[in-house]
């Protein structure tokens, strides 16, 4: 007989499938009449014979040789096969999943417990009064020494150095800082008549006819001892027409100097004259240089 559930082969007249526990439909039974076994129809005419004498109700008789009528053939009913199977599948299953839950939880467990504390934030900022000098530093004159140095106008010594008017000595040694640099030296250059009654700034026009060319130097904030020489130049031609003897600076803030050209007989020629300046041999760069036309 073919289970109808999972299809396989049982016995014919098992109540149940050896593989999957499912009933298994029986084999027709024949048709009795109604009413069962010991049924008998009615006589024609609707009328039942009379009942047996003493009354009362007759049980059938049994079988021949006594006892219930034998099983269906094929021995007796073996269990499902894999009934076993599954649950010992099952126990598997479930000690596998079980021993992961341990194991993930004694993880996170001895991680929590291995975990260094975070750093502790203060509450507060903490405020130290009443701070404490050390080497009992002294002050005069907003003067301050530390570690047994002295100061004096100002400078501070650490360590022990000394520090007097801006030089400071340490060990012995004095250094005494570079001064700072002094103003920009100018230099203003003017084109007066050989009187110096009346003078123009550069460039200059004058005629020909000038009875004298006189010059004047305003040397401002140049350095003392320096060597001060002018060279009047041709432009055109860029030769020299005249130059002066070296002068020295006195290292005043404004030093003046007068130079005189005096006038040829035939009067001054028709050209312009670049003023050119030389300190201590070199030769000043002045844009534009001082220059006069003669006309």
């Amino acid at each position: 007989m073919i289970c109808p559930n999972c299809g396989a082969e049982n016995a014919e007249g098992a109540p149940y499938c050896y593989n999957c526990a499912n009933p298994l439909p029986s084999a027709a039974a024949p048709q009795q009449p109604p009413g069962g076994p010991g049924y008998q129809a009615p006589p024609p005419g609707g009328q039942y014979p009379p009942p047996p004498p003493g009354g009362g109700y007759q049980p059938p008789a049994p079988p021949p040789g006594g006892g219930y009528p034998p099983g269906p053939p094929g021995g007796p009913v073996k269990p499902p096969r894999g009934t076993f199977s599954a649950g010992l599948g099952a126990l598997v299953a479930f000690l596998v999943v079980a021993g992961i839950g341990i194991v993930l939880f004694l993880t996170v467990f001895h991680k929590k417990e291995t975990t260094p504390p975070g750093p502790t934030k203060a509450q507060g900022p903490t405020t130290t009064q009443n701070p404490t000098t050390t080497n009992n530093p002294t002050t005069t004159n907003n003067a301050t020494t530390t570690g047994g140095g002295t100061t004096t106008q100002g400078g501070t010594t650490t360590g022990g150095g000394t520090t007097t008017g801006g030089a400071t000595t340490t060990k012995g040694k004095t250094t005494t800082p570079n001064p700072p640099p002094g103003p920009t030296p100018k230099l203003r250059v003017f084109f007066c008549d050989a009187t110096f009654s009346t003078c123009r700034n550069s460039p200059a026009v004058a005629p020909t006819t000038l009875n004298g060319l006189g010059v004047v130097f305003n040397l401002i904030n140049f350095p003392k001892g320096a060597t001060f020489e002018v060279v009047f130049v041709n432009k055109a031609t860029r030769l020299p027409v005249s130059q002066t003897n070296p002068l020295r600076t006195s290292g005043a803030p404004v030093q003046k100097f007068r130079i005189t050209l005096n006038r040829p007989a035939a009067g001054f020629p028709r050209l312009t004259l670049v003023v050119a300046i030389r300190l201590n041999g070199q030769l000043l760069g002045i844009n534009p240089p001082p220059q006069i036309t003669f006309v």
